[in-house]
């Protein structure tokens, strides 16, 4: 019965768009292969550059490495298995329609186990076996020892799986799981986030070109774990090292705590499933069926009272208060901004070490800088005003019955999407411009465009998101997965261009001015001005012809 289970679920997966299907395993193929060469050349410069250096020392730092590696992975399998367990044991839609048929309710509990450990696992397995490809390219002794080492990692998989949905099932049985869920999603994001910033600020490409021996002994002081020996992170480390050097004594000692590891822990994650599942399964539902309406908060009759201040329609201001309450109140939505954040710092902390005192370089890294600013608008801009009409689901044909007149529909989600990113790429460009030393003219120009770039994006994203919404679809990420959405990011990259080829003169006499004081001053208002024009006209345009899609929207 459990093979038919997921017979029937690998049918549904089929159904799907072969496109995205196919799109997403290109992209995840070339970066597992620049995952594969980065961590290539990194043990070849331990192992093989350093010709005086002791073999004994690459090996420990090679261990401390991926020990570090494993930790961070042995953390997220921990939150993204308490996550998963929760919409596969207790939230999925088809879990009362499968208690009802005549199948054994333990099979549907392992079910949901297995689809839980498929899915929180899945991307974190794509992610470790390039950079245990990458080590064993360069030491490799045994065959027997190489394939056993993924047994290892199978293993050590395993027991973070086991810890996080056994979590997860005893806190079901006394909260409810959608509450549950919101703070595992929130939890788990942030932690990713920080792990993103960590990584980044550590600057590990200077472990590609290291200068000298010190820089290597500086490695091995500066890992540094409290308990190490005792973290199952550290024995998948040391496993998968000494199968490289075919030290078979030292590698079936890991390979039998690790065991011992994954075994313990899945007793007990099927103990606390026959123990707590079934009450809190019933919880969950009980508590899911009813309905609370409370007073509104301090602050959302703050939020209200302010809104009045502005001279909005009053059907628009109203229109406004509901998203922003929608959005304050969404786990998935806030997730969004923690990832976003945390790019953002990554970005402006690369704009630091940019090479900025030859005025070449200061010139093409201008122009990059709103490159790279123009496509982070544009990409934000494609998450959060391209779906901000289907993200009102079937409940938008309701707002259609109303006295609401469509172009102050449209003008209210411009107004919610529109003012955020403005904010966000005023933040971002600020912070780059005083990192690349842009002053003068160039700075307010820049601003300026800055500004054109983001009124435009969005204009453009809610247009082409009113073509052709998904409103039955809930996860927001899937509704740019379709030919509006990838024309919408063709088409914006073309603005990006245009404006970019258009300030590539005034930028160049403007630092030609600088380092000759003989040149010419560069004419800032010409390509300013034909970049607000065809702003204008196009947003001008986009709006029309959203309206008109927002009134000829019908149901299906």
């Amino acid at each position: 019965m459990l093979f038919k289970l997921f017979k029937y679920a690998f049918l549904s997966f089929r159904e799907r768009k072969h496109f995205a299907v196919i799109l997403f395993s290109i992209i995840g193929l070339l970066f597992v292969l620049f995952e594969y060469f980065f961590f290539r050349r990194l043990f070849w410069i331990l192992f093989v550059r350093f010709g005086g250096l002791p073999e004994q020392v690459a090996l420990i730092v090679s261990s401390k490495l991926l020990a570090l590696i494993f930790l961070t992975t042995f953390t997220m399998l921990i939150f993204s298995s308490s996550v998963s367990s929760l919409s596969y044991l207790y939230l999925e839609d088809d879990l009362d329609f499968l208690y009802h048929l005549p199948i054994r309710r333990f099979t549907i509990k392992l079910k949901g186990i297995i689809e839980t450990f498929f899915t929180a696992s899945i991307l974190i397995f794509i992610i470790l076996i390039p950079i245990i490809l990458g080590y064993f390219s360069i030491k490799f002794e045994k065959p027997s020892l190489f394939f056993l080492s993924f047994l290892s990692l199978l293993l050590f998989v395993l027991s973070p799986l086991s810890i996080g949905t056994a979590l997860t099932v005893i806190l079901a049985r006394y909260f409810p799981a959608k509450r549950l869920y919101q703070f595992f999603t929130v939890l788990g994001v942030s932690l990713l986030c920080f792990l993103i910033i960590l990584i980044r600020v550590s600057r590990p490409e200077n472990l590609l070109n290291p200068r000298k021996m010190a820089d290597v002994q500086v490695v091995i002081s500066s890992i540094e774990l409290p308990m190490e020996n005792k973290l199952p992170s550290t024995w998948i480390a040391r496993n998968i090292i000494v199968a490289g050097i075919g030290d078979d004594h030292r590698f079936f000692d890991y390979l039998s705590k690790l065991s011992i590891l994954s075994l313990s822990t899945l007793f007990i994650l099927f103990g606390s499933v026959v123990i707590f599942h079934s009450k809190g399964f019933l919880i969950s539902k009980e508590r899911g069926s009813s309905t609370t309406f409370k007073k509104s908060s301090l602050f959302e009759r703050v939020l209200l009272w302010s809104l009045k201040r502005f001279p909005f329609l009053k059907q628009i201001y109203h229109l406004l208060y509901k998203d922003v309450i929608v959005f304050l109140r969404s786990p998935a939505e806030w997730g969004q901004v923690f990832i976003l954040s945390a790019l953002v710092l990554i970005y402006i902390f690369n704009m630091k070490y940019l090479p900025k005192n030859i005025v070449p370089f200061k010139f093409a890294i201008s122009l990059l800088n709103y490159a790279t600013l123009g496509f982070v608008v544009s990409a934000v801009s494609a998450r959060f005003s391209f779906t901000s009409i289907a993200i009102e689901g079937d409940p938008f044909f309701t707002i259609k019955t109303m006295p609401l007149k469509m172009k102050n529909v449209f003008f209210e989600k411009f107004l919610f999407t529109f003012f955020p990113l403005l904010i966000l790429s005023s933040i971002i460009y600020y912070f780059s411009a005083k990192l690349i030393e842009l002053s003068g003219p160039a700075f307010y120009y820049f601003f300026g465009v800055t500004i054109l770039t983001t009124f435009f994006m969005t204009s453009f994203a809610i247009f082409y998101g009113t073509i052709s919404p998904k409103f039955g679809e809930k996860n927001p990420t899937k509704m740019l997965v379709t030919v509006e959405g990838f024309q919408y990011m063709i088409f914006s990259l073309f603005y990006v261009a245009f404006v970019v080829v258009l300030s590539a003169k005034p930028i160049y006499l403007y630092y030609q001015f600088l380092l000759s004081k003989s040149s010419k001053t560069p004419d800032w208002i010409l390509p300013f001005c034909i970049i607000f024009a065809v702003t204008s006209i196009f947003s001008f345009v986009f709006f029309k012809a959203g309206i008109k899609n927002l009134v000829n929207i019908q149901s299906k």
